[in-house]
């Protein structure tokens, strides 16, 4: 079977001296598992050069009888992400997304709307001019809503308490830990109305920062099951300082 895809890299492991482990959100096929042969010749060198987090390739694979594992023909780079790699904010916010994304992908069915946010997205930060300390917010909240676990921030506009595992604002205190209140709760309501262009305007300090996102990443562990905790976290906090 021949297969044809535009894909994003999540992640990619050499497991012999000539072969690597691919693992990529493909807009055909969606969560998939590529091996690439000859990773450690002249060829596959160059190909392995590709795998930085989050590129954006076109990959040609063969799935073998009697093999789960699609097979890399032949990998191309669809849009060269120079500046976001060079940049040590982007490239931070690329390790990040893509260990999370590696972390909440999990189906093997295709989603192009999915896929489509998810190219447009490192196409913007790879450009993204102004506001790039926020990005990594926008993104997680617009993508909790194509997960199918938005937050619903449009009733009780003077609710003190957001409640993480309803995913809703209360006037009452909730009867467990998992819950916003206060005036971190009102900030949880402007996060809806952020997007990549208006970025810049929203200026939280660093401390601000930091817990919102520490609520977002509570919010998806509440919501998706065996999630697991974010080694590039702390990188991520470290060059945000």
């Amino acid at each position: 079977m021949f297969v044809k895809t535009d894909a994003i890299v999540l992640s990619h492991k050499k497991v012999r001296d000539n072969a690597a482990l691919l693992t990529l959100y493909t807009e055909e096929l969606g969560r998939a598992s590529f091996l690439l042969y000859g990773a450690g010749s002249k060829r596959g060198g160059k190909c392995y050069s590709l795998l930085q987090p989050l590129s954006l390739l076109s990959v040609e694979a063969t799935l073998k009888n009697g093999q789960e594992l699609n097979v890399v023909k032949e990998l191309k780079c669809l849009h060269p992400l120079l500046e976001a790699m060079s940049n040590p904010y982007k490239s931070s916010i690329l390790f990040f997304l893509a260990e999370m994304l590696t972390n909440v992908l999990r189906t093997n069915e295709s989603d192009k709307l999915l896929f489509r946010f998810l190219k447009e997205s490192v196409l913007c930060l790879n450009g993204l001019e102004r506001g790039v300390y926020n990005f990594h917010i926008a993104f997680l909240v617009r993508l909790s809503s194509l997960l199918g676990f938005c937050p619903d921030v449009c009733d009780l506009a003077d609710a003190r308490y957001f409640d993480l595992r309803q995913a809703e604002y209360t006037d009452q205190r909730p009867p467990h830990k998992e819950f916003v209140a206060d005036r971190e709760a009102q900030f949880l309501r402007l996060l809806c109305r952020m997007n990549y262009r208006n970025l810049s305007c929203f200026r939280f300090s660093k401390e601000e920062r930091n817990e919102l996102l520490d609520y977002i990443i509570d919010y998806y562990r509440i919501h998706l099951q065996d999630f697991r905790d974010l080694k590039t976290l702390d990188v991520l906090r470290e060059i945000f300082d």
